[in-house]
Order: structure tokens, then C-alpha cells, then sequence
């Protein structure tokens, strides 16, 4: 996660101010890796499951650090000094550059795929092969596995909000904004050799090495009650449990805000800041501490995800319940992220106008902490709903609708310019996902 955070908060301003791409090619790119994304969730799953979830996430490594090598590619010259007659960007070096921008962003979807699928599997997979030489309790089971995806997100936060600092004095510190991405390539090295090292292989049902893999050689099975119907039964069974459905419907609405958000934070606060400060925006060295600012918001990530670990360690609220209120919350955010800020004239009454670059921080901020509780509560519905020989296909399954949904948005608000309309519609899909998720935990036997 690490090699992700360090090149998200410069990979808009990476386009737009030293490549001297539009913002609408930017939505553009953008949407690209998301269409990857989307398309390949369909089949990196059942590859993963099939062939060895560890194979996958050393893919992941690969895949990914080529992404970032494509995305810092040069420009030529005559993208930035074009002819007279010429448009930037028009000429066969520039489409060329181009092609590589877009062929980085097909390559970051296909990671973004794996990174959310795979990785969680191997996990889940590797703890209950730990756990089935223990003689624990179920209750006591599920503390522990709720424990893990605490802490899981608490360093998240904290190599986050390390990686936000770090990348802002790369920046700083060469000049370039491409120095995160070369960071990124170095990090992405060293997993790949701790994996390869340390990491033991597991499958999922059905994959070309069943049978084959013996006890004590870095390898595991698949869990053996999970062998009694074909994995395409069993996923379609899961895939058709309401539970998991509204946990898909959570997962499009809530990750899709999210992805929206990561798009249009750097312009939505631009556009803040310009209509709070006119003079500074223009002036030199007038340009946004990006890395700064994400590190701010990670820090209330980890905030949110420490709370997380004291709450459902005292068992206060059940998970459902708990991911209901999230969701929730996060309409909230972007209910008022969207609605026109009100300033008072001279004569006492109020009129519409442009809200402040801090309104719209710490906004941007209280979203961040809802996402730092949302990943450990929905990791650990999702690893109780899921069946062991199947997840990663699953999860694999449930990336496309929400890819499908960031696509669809963004092909409509074309640039960062909408960002008001987009913050509203999520507003309005995050609180119908809420009251569904009430709904499912009044189930009998959810979590």
C-alpha cells in the first residue's frame, strides 16, 4: 500500500502540470484505469484462485511498477512547444506519449484489481490454516480476525500519512513530480522479495495445483469443506445471498465515492482555495502542499481505525450496523460537500457563494476518518460471508459493478470541474446503500 500512497496525491498534478495534459483527457486517463479495473475483476479472481494467490500479488508488484515507470515517461519537446498550426499533444510523438499514459493506466487498473482482491484473500486464507491447529473458540476466532483488520488499517494510516510526508519532500526535494513514482517502483522491488521469501502459496477451489501442494512445503489448500459443489456453483450462490449483495451494493456505493473522491479532491480544493484567496492562487509558490494535505487526511484515517479496534473490541455495535452508519455519515459529507455554501451580505440576508478552502478540508478530512472505520468493518463482513475456496473470484466479482459505477460517472462530469454535481449524486446513492444496509442487519445471524 505503500508504493500506492506515495503517487496518489501527484498523480493529477503529474498530468496537468508537467505533462500538460487537459483535465478532460485527465477524466479520460482516469477512466481508463478504471474500465481495467473493471474488466479485469471478471477474470484475476478465478486466476488467483486458480493458480496461487501469492503468484498474484508478485504479479501485482510487476504490473504495478510498470504502471509507474509508463506514467513518468518524458513528453517530446512538441507536446510542450508545439507549431504555430499545431494543437499540444497532436503530433505522432505526442500520441505515442499518450499511448503510454494510457497503456500505465490500463496496467494501474489491472494492480488496483489485484490490490483489493488477492492480497485480502491470502490473508484470510493464511489465518485460517493458522487457526485450525488451535483450539479456539469461534467467538474468540472472530475477535482476533476483527483485531487483525484493525491493525491492518491503523498501519495502513500510519504508512500512509508516512508516505504523504515523504512524497511531498521528493517533490520538494527534486523538483519533479515523478520522484513518487520512482519511489514507488523501488518499493514495489522489495515486496515482491518479500513475498517471494516469506510468503506461503494458497489456492482456491478448483486450481492447477490441488492435490499437488504437501504440508510443510510454503503451500496450502483450499479449506476442505469447501469442495463439495463446483466453484462456479458456489460463487453464484454467494454472489445470490442478499447479505453479499448488499455488502456489493456497499462496497459500489462507498468505494465509488471514494475513487470520485480521490479524482476530484486536488480540483474541488483548487477551485476552494481560489475563491477564498484570488491573489495567492496566482502568486508563485502559490500551488497546494498536496502531500501535506493527504498525509492530513490519512491522519484521520488512523484516527478512525484506532477507534474502530476500542469499539467492536467492547462489541458497542454490531459490524452491519456499525458500516449502516458509515455510509451514512458519508452522505452526509458530500450532502454538504454539494450544497452551496451561504455568506451573509451587508443587508443581513444570505446568498450562495464559493465555500471556504478550510470548510471543504476539514469536510474532505471527516470522509477520510469514515473510510478509515469502513475498510476493517467491511473486511470483516466479507471474510464472514465468503466462502474460503472462492473468495478472491468473489471479490474479483464485486470490483465490477463498482468500476462499472466510477466510469459511468466520470465519462458524464468529463473533468473536475463538476465536481459539485458528482459529490451530490454520491451523497444521495451512499444514503439509499445506508438504509439497505440497515435493512440486511435485521437479518437474522448477520454479523
Amino acid at each position: 500500500m505503500g508504493a500506492d500512497w506515495l503517487q496518489g496525491p501527484y498523480l493529477y498534478s503529474l498530468y496537468h502540470d508537467e505533462h500538460g495534459i487537459s483535465p478532460g483527457l485527465i477524466s479520460t486517463l482516469f477512466t481508463t484505469g478504471f474500465l481495467s479495473g473493471g474488466v479485469t475483476a471478471t477474470f484475476t479472481g478465478r486466476a488467483a484462485d486458480r493458480f496461487g494467490r501469492k503468484a498474484a500479488c508478485l504479479f501485482f508488484c510487476a504490473a504495478y511498477a510498470l504502471s509507474c515507470l509508463l506514467t513518468t515517461v518524458p513528453a517530446p519537446p512538441s507536446l510542450f512547444s508545439p507549431a504555430p498550426d499545431q494543437q499540444p499533444g497532436r503530433g505522432r510523438g505526442g500520441a505515442a506519449h499518450l499511448a503510454l499514459l494510457f497503456t500505465g493506466r490500463v496496467l494501474g487498473g489491472l494492480a488496483t484489481s489485484l490490490l483489493f482482491s488477492v492480497f485480502e484473500s491470502w490473508m484470510l486464507a493464511d489465518f485460517r490454516r493458522r487457526q485450525q491447529g488451535r483450539q479456539i473458540a469461534k467467538e474468540e476466532s472472530e475477535k482476533e480476525l476483527s483485531r487483525i483488520f484493525g491493525t491492518m488499517g491503523t498501519l495502513n494510516s500510519v504508512v500512509a500519512i508516512a508516505s504523504g510526508v515523504v512524497s511531498e519532500w521528493l517533490v520538494s526535494a527534486t523538483g519533479t513530480r515523478k520522484a513518487p513514482f520512482l519511489a514507488s517502483v523501488v518499493l514495489l522491488g522489495a515486496a515482491a522479495v518479500v513475498i517471494s521469501a516469506s510468503w506461503a502459496q494458497n489456492y482456491g477451489q478448483g486450481s492447477a495445483d490441488q492435490g499437488r501442494a504437501a504440508p510443510g512445503r510454503g503451500q496450502t489448500q483450499a479449506v476442505p469443506g469447501d469442495k463439495a459443489s463446483p466453484a462456479s456453483h458456489q460463487s453464484g450462490s454467494i454472489l445470490a445471498n442478499p447479505r453479499v449483495l448488499c455488502l456489493g451494493l456497499a462496497s459500489t456505493m462507498f468505494e465509488g465515492s471514494m475513487y470520485l473522491f480521490v479524482f476530484f479532491w486536488p480540483p474541488a480544493l483548487r477551485s476552494a482555495a481560489a475563491a477564498s484567496r484570488p491573489a495567492a492562487a496566482h502568486a508563485p509558490g502559490g500551488e497546494l502542499p498536496y502531500g501535506t494535505i493527504f498525509a492530513s487526511f490519512m491522519a484521520a484515517t488512523l484516527a478512525s481505525s484506532l477507534a474502530f479496534n476500542v469499539v467492536m473490541e467492547r462489541r458497542l455495535v454490531r459490524y452491519s450496523t456499525l458500516l449502516a452508519l458509515i455510509l451514512g455519515g458519508s452522505a452526509l459529507c458530500f450532502f454538504l460537500l454539494a450544497a452551496p455554501a451561504k455568506a451573509t451580505t451587508g443587508a443581513g440576508a444570505f446568498e450562495a457563494g464559493a465555500r471556504s478552502e478550510q470548510t471543504t478540508f476539514w469536510l474532505f478530512c471527516a470522509f477520510e476518518a469514515l473510510v478509515g472505520m469502513y475498510f476493517p468493518c467491511m473486511g470483516f463482513l466479507k471474510g464472514q460471508l465468503v466462502g474460503e475456496a472462492i473468495r478472491a473470484r468473489v471479490y474479483g466479482f464485486l470490483r465490477i459493478p463498482l468500476n462499472g459505477f466510477v466510469v459511468l460517472a466520470l465519462l458524464v462530469t468529463g473533468d473536475g470541474a463538476a465536481h459539485d454535481a458528482v459529490f451530490g449524486t454520491c451523497a444521495r446513492l451512499l444514503l439509499a446503500s445506508s438504509a439497505a444496509l440497515f435493512a440486511m442487519s435485521l437479518l437474522r445471524h448477520t454479523p
